[in-house]
């Protein structure tokens, strides 16, 4: 278990790479439809505002030409300006809150600032009733939520990294045994081997020996034991 937990914990940083992926995915998916049904909130609220614009302009109109026949008082007239200048600037900024929406989808969609078009969404938010079932859709928030499946799988990983603190505390006894198969000699190689072997400070007569001669009779060898 303890020769395992690096390589666990290392496809436990590979899993949680993945679940931040899919999150950061997830999110770019429903920033990019809460931009959709802004822009088309935006046209919905021109509209309204235009609508809103075009009536005061007929009540200024209706209230302006009964102040010149000298029906209704100046007050009256200029309150109704007054209104029709606050729809038309109501109108202006609508539209302002348009074009940044449409900036906004644009940037999510990855098209140009500018290019001489103008996105109008054409779909339509549906007008039918539609019930959820609120402890199915629960259930299936709870398995996909990336938030939650990334802090699973750290749990995990800190549950492996306290087993291998823990077995960091254990006692340590280790032991080595070396053996060693040496060639010595007077010379490397000789090509007239004459079957000496290296003999040290022997007589003149022992001289002439090779270390591959000597590694291949084995007189050299020795062995350790480590703790």
């Amino acid at each position: 278990m303890v020769n395992r937990i690096p390589i666990v914990i290392a496809r436990i940083n590979t899993d949680i790479s993945l679940t931040e992926f899919f999150g950061q995915v997830n999110n770019f998916a429903f920033d990019l439809e809460k931009a959709y049904w802004a822009l088309a909130l935006s046209y919905r609220q021109l509209e309204t505002a235009k609508k809103a614009r075009d009536s005061s302009q007929v009540t200024w109109k209706i209230v302006y030409e009964k102040w010149n026949e000298g029906v209704e008082p100046v007050q009256a007239e200029a309150q109704a300006r007054g209104e029709y200048f606050r729809f038309r600037a109501a109108v202006e900024g609508a539209l302002t809150g348009l074009f940044t929406a449409e900036a906004t989808l644009r940037s999510y969609m990855g098209l140009a600032p500018t290019d001489g078009r103008l996105i109008r969404p054409i779909d339509e938010p549906t007008m039918a009733r539609v019930s959820f079932d609120w402890g199915t859709i629960s259930a299936e928030t709870l398995s996909r939520d990336t938030t939650l499946q990334k802090q699973k799988w750290l749990l995990k990983q800190r549950e492996l990294e306290l087993i291998s603190a823990k077995n960091q505390l254990l006692p340590r006894f280790d032991v080595g045994l070396v053996y060693r198969w040496l060639g010595r000699g007077d010379e490397l190689i000789r090509t007239d081997n004459p079957g000496k072997n290296f003999a040290g400070n022997l007589p003149a007569e022992y001289v002439g020996s090779s270390a591959f001669g000597g590694l291949a009779d084995g007189n050299f060898s020795g062995s350790s034991l480590l703790f």
